[in-house]
């Protein structure tokens, strides 16, 4: 590590030190305590899904009832092992805080692990309000947030962002500059950072996926972390806002190439997941993507969000099934020689009116076929 960059020993040296102090505590930790056999309950939902999707209709009733029951246990374990923390890679952000005489420091992660004796506090980025702070306000600025029903007001000392894997250290981004870990344990600057935010391009995209080195993210063999964990760290303060908004109503999220619609969905869908795991099981959530590139992307991306089981489709892939389960007779294969006066057609402003009057039509018969259901039963009764 060059000496004349006294900044970058500086900054390297105080994250080494905490990394190591909250390993050596987790490790601690879990020798102390049996490990549990892991049940793999996202498979068994997949499983049931599938089996439910081919199930003659006088089996789906059991079938259902079962995968409920399995989306219970699964809630429930994952209450249970609430507290535990990967010590390969505990946390991806660190703050100070100053809080009147009070200054304490606070972990970012992907679950919430406290211990107040050894100093050592790990909150999930989906849960804890203090989560918050890390996302909404830089080093150097003073907040002024409600945690419950206090007000809370102080200073961020320090804000950093890092990137962990197999127990070290690799990346850390600050206002002082942006350090990356290289081989032989030497630390350098980087030119620029990876953001998420701040126009078209710049965010990273699914064709860069396996780029080596794009977030300077390497495995002690020089390889980048393939589920990019250290993604998370990298929102911003407005998309933050946008993937924890309520779980009610639609949320759309409008932008050029590259500036962050990708991330924000994804770690929305993690959010909600988390906050209600019933409502919002994976073996119940649907990605549809427009190529075969993206979609390989998300399922890779997924399960580093602590989600794993969702469908993820192209968009000709579920149209397709769409198609051929609803409109029985349709030819299976596609042509790439399409007659011009269909194309014309097909895009034609007139085929808007004409979907809308099909829809209105349809909506109309089935008012009606319910009024007349409703007469009946009250003719009756």
């Amino acid at each position: 590590m060059p000496t004349e960059d006294q900044e970058l020993h500086t900054i390297v040296a105080e994250e080494r030190d905490c990394l190591e102090r909250v390993v050596d505590h987790l490790r601690q930790k879990t020798q102390a305590k049996p490990v549990a056999q892991e049940i793999d309950y996202d498979s068994q939902l997949i499983s049931l899904r599938d089996q439910i999707a081919n199930a003659r209709l006088e089996d789906v009733p059991p079938l259902v009832e079962q995968m409920e029951r399995i989306a219970t246990l699964a809630s429930r374990h994952r209450v249970s092992t609430e507290g535990w923390v990967d010590p390969t890679s505990p946390y991806f952000g660190r703050m100070v805080l100053n809080e009147g005489e009070r200054t304490r420091e606070v972990l970012i992660g992907r679950s919430t692990y406290l211990d107040t004796k050894s100093g050592v506090r790990i909150v999930d980025w989906r849960d804890a309000p203090v989560s918050r702070l890390f996302y909404r306000y830089e080093e150097g600025e003073d907040y002024v947030e409600v945690f419950g029903d206090r007000e809370v007001e102080g200073d961020v000392l320090t804000r950093r962002s890092l990137a962990i894997s197999e127990g070290v250290l690799r990346r850390i981004v600050s206002p002082q500059g942006t350090f990356v870990r290289a081989r032989e344990d030497e630390w350098q600057r980087a030119g620029s950072s990876t953001r998420l935010h701040g126009g078209q391009g710049s965010a990273l995209r699914a064709e860069d996926h396996h780029r080596p080195g794009k977030l300077g993210v390497q495995g002690a063999d020089g390889r980048e972390d393939k589920h990019l964990k250290e993604i998370t760290a990298l929102i911003d303060p407005r998309q933050f806002d946008l993937i924890t908004r309520p779980d009610s109503g639609l949320v759309v999220i409008q932008g050029g190439a590259g500036s962050g619609k990708t991330t924000i969905g994804l770690h929305r869908l993690a959010y909600l997941s988390f906050q209600d795991n019933r409502r919002f099981r994976p073996d119940k959530m649907l990605i549809v993507v427009f190529n075969d590139a993206l979609a390989r992307y998300v399922a890779r991306v997924l399960p580093a969000l602590g989600v794993s089981g969702v469908a993820v489709r192209t968009y000709e892939e579920w149209a397709s099934k769409l198609r051929l389960s609803h409109v029985h007779g349709m030819p299976r294969a596609y042509t790439d020689d399409t007659p011009a006066n269909v194309t014309r057609l097909k895009k034609h402003p007139c085929m808007l009116d004409a979907i809308d009057d099909y829809v209105n039509r349809v909506e109309q018969r089935i008012h009606e076929q319910l009024e007349a259901a409703l007469d009946g039963a009250q003719d009756s009764g």
